[in-house]
């Protein structure tokens, strides 16, 4: 599960299975883009 956090409120991103020791780099592109989306609704709505 990956998550991140704005004040008190936890948004949770999407779940996977890790199968290697390091988070794949395409997986941290999708999560940081998803919570730059969710940013910019958030205090541009």
């Amino acid at each position: 599960m990956v998550e991140f956090k704005t004040n008190k409120i936890v948004v949770l991103n999407r779940a996977f299975i890790k199968k290697t020791r390091k988070t794949p780099k395409r997986d941290i592109e999708t999560i940081e883009q998803r919570k730059r989306e969710y940013m910019r609704r958030k205090y541009h709505e």
